[in-house]
């Protein structure tokens, strides 16, 4: 039971993140707007796209190799 319980913790996020591109995938219409990954190269520029999506949901990834 604790193991199920966890998987599906594990698992939400993952959804969350992955629902745009499921939806593409799938042929599957989440009535949202279509999302793209953009590669930033600066704070400035991160910055600015944040600023004029004011009022919609945004979401940062932050990668790195290490």
């Amino acid at each position: 039971m604790v193991s199920a319980a966890a998987l599906v913790v594990l698992l939400i996020p993952v959804l969350v993140v992955a629902r745009p591109y499921l939806g593409a995938v799938f042929g599957l219409g989440f009535g949202g707007q279509d999302t793209t990954l953009t590669n930033l190269r600066s704070i400035d520029e991160l910055r600015a796209r944040f600023d004029a999506d004011a009022g919609s949901p945004r979401l940062v990834l932050l990668v790195s190799p290490t």
